[in-house]
């Protein structure tokens, strides 16, 4: 599982507002930020369509441009949005480097409302770095055992921390029906909490081996993603799809998703799903004695 997630696994917007912000110029001047701006949408636009070093090259530009006039609510989001650029592609240190910038803008202005982002985002961290006792630690200052909740934070930022919770469920293999029961009661009629529910349940029933489900619970997610047309959701669909396949001997309709998987990774030019799809495929064609498509992948890795 990953987290990437924009609402999704792992997901806070990138444009959000940081309402508690405040700003040390009453009149930032307005073409500085107005180009501030247009980085910053660009960055979003581009993290969107998975052009992850394009979008940090905007988003870097957004925190130049509000640090010009001093803009602390653009540089708080820019850095927001930087490190979620790199969570996407794997790069915890950096990540990490650009969170404790904003645990100084915290701790320098009391912006209390932003420190849920950042533990939100460090827990995405401990759960894709498989260190679990910081995650449960993270979100369970959030988030208590009965899921309330509790701190009546917004509902995005709970709902983000509550899928970090149920992924965390997951791995530890531990409490998986009652952390789903707990995502649905608070999911509501929103689509795309929907639609993640989906993805929960159809690895579930990969834990469970009921392929029937598996299908059934991905197909809807997918169907929902689709309709929204949001290329990052429907590579995760497709390779959770897969892994939950891979699980249960399903190699060959495993191998389907996943070529799905490399083909909307390499046109977002997302590098780091294209390859693991790749190498995936690899390991599948080989179990499968698939000669031709084994030599296929394997021309595509070293090119």
């Amino acid at each position: 599982m990953t987290n990437i997630y924009i609402k999704c696994i792992f997901v806070l917007l990138l444009s959000c507002l940081l309402i508690s912000c405040a700003s040390s110029h009453d009149k930032p001047d307005p073409y500085w930020l107005k180009l501030a701006n247009e980085y910053s949408a660009n960055g979003v636009s581009l993290y969107e369509r998975q052009r992850y070093k394009a979008s940090s090259v905007e988003f870097m530009r957004a925190y130049n441009a509000y640090q010009r006039f001093d803009y602390v609510k653009g540089t708080s989001q820019s850095l927001l949005n930087l490190a979620k650029v790199e969570i996407a592609q794997r790069n915890y240190v950096q990540a990490n480097t650009y969170l404790h910038k904003l645990d100084l803008l915290i701790l320098d202005n009391n912006f209390t409302n932003l420190s849920v982002h950042v533990d939100i985002m460090r827990s995405s961290i401990a759960i894709n770095e498989n260190n679990l006792k910081l995650a449960l630690e993270i979100i369970g200052k959030y988030i208590p055992v009965n899921g309330n909740n509790q701190l009546q934070l917004d509902n995005e930022l709970y709902m983000a921390l509550l899928t970090n919770r149920l992924r965390l469920a997951f791995m530890k293999k531990q409490d998986i029906d009652n952390w789903i029961n707990t995502y649905s009661n608070h999911a509501g009629e929103d689509s795309l909490y929907q639609a993640r529910l989906y993805r929960f349940k159809g690895q579930q029933a990969g834990f469970l081996s009921d392929v029937k489900n598996i299908n059934l619970f991905f197909s809807n997610a997918l169907e929902v993603y689709r309709s929204e047309a949001n290329p990052g959701a429907v590579l995760l669909t497709h390779k959770e799809w897969a892994e939950a396949l891979k699980a249960n001997n399903k190699l060959a309709d495993a191998a389907i998703h996943l070529e799905t998987v490399y083909t909307v990774a390499k046109l977002a030019q997302n590098e780091y799903e294209s390859t693991n799809a790749l190498n995936l495929l690899l390991e599948i064609y080989m179990q499968l004695d698939d000669t031709d498509n084994a030599a296929r992948i394997n021309h595509l890795l070293m090119n």
